[in-house]
């Protein structure tokens, strides 16, 4: 609840929490799951969060981007809210870094 309050505030993209279940062992335990929470956001930002600096490790699950937060001290939900904050929306990510809105300026428009 902590860290949806502090992106939020700080006009981060919506995160909703969720439960979870994680795979202890890095599979190796088959067939068996820990309950875990976590948080999503709409869209694809495995590689935004991968190559961030600390690196954070999430997974892609039905058009959303799935954070486990089993393993992440509370004590580091400032830098979760930091990188979580750094993101840019799915549809500025898919044109370069533009808002739908704001296609440059043809030849001879003012920008």
């Amino acid at each position: 609840a902590a860290l949806t309050a502090s992106v939020a505030a700080r006009g981060g993209p919506a995160i909703t929490p969720l439960e979870t279940e994680a795979v202890p062992g890095a599979g190796s335990a088959p067939r068996r799951t820990i309950p875990s929470w976590g948080v999503t956001l709409d869209g694809d930002h495995l590689g935004a969060l991968r190559t961030h600096r600390p690196p954070v490790i999430a997974r892609a699950r039905d058009g959303a981007t799935v954070l486990d937060l089993r393993t992440v001290d509370p004590a580091d939900d400032a830098v979760l809210s930091d990188v979580l904050c750094s993101l840019r929306s799915p549809a500025t990510q898919a044109d370069g870094g533009r808002s739908s809105a704001g296609a440059p300026p043809r030849a001879g428009e003012e920008s």
